[in-house]
């Protein structure tokens, strides 16, 4: 499912600032827990998975706050660069299921840091 070396990086994280392997380690935990598209059990699943992980996720969303905030300059400009340099690099973007949890964890984390709508 996922790498347990993954689960404790972002289970370590209590604020503060961010680096590119912590932000890294948070969205490859998130997309390790989303089922596949295709798997016509994975509502339940991920319903247990949410559960489960839930000090994690919350952990990661605050993981992808602080990315959002430490981006410079903070402007929209700025932050869709970012963004879609994320969303679309090869690590996300082989899968359509990893790039959509990746877009949507970032969206949403995201959602009124600067001038971010979401």
């Amino acid at each position: 499912m996922f790498k347990e070396k993954t689960k404790t990086a972002v289970d370590g994280y209590s604020g503060g600032p961010v680096d590119h392997d912590l932000v890294q380690a948070a969205l490859d935990f998130m997309v390790a827990i989303q089922p596949s598209s295709e798997d016509p059990d994975g509502g339940r699943k991920y319903a247990i998975a949410l559960d489960e992980h839930a000090a994690t996720i919350r952990n990661a969303e605050s993981i992808f706050r602080a990315f959002g905030s430490s981006i410079e300059p903070l402007t929209l400009d700025a932050m869709q660069s970012v963004f879609y340099k994320v969303v679309k690099s090869p690590r996300y973007s082989v899968n359509p299921d990893s790039q959509s949890c990746v877009y949507t964890c970032l969206n949403r984390a995201w959602r009124g840091i600067g001038p971010w709508q979401g």
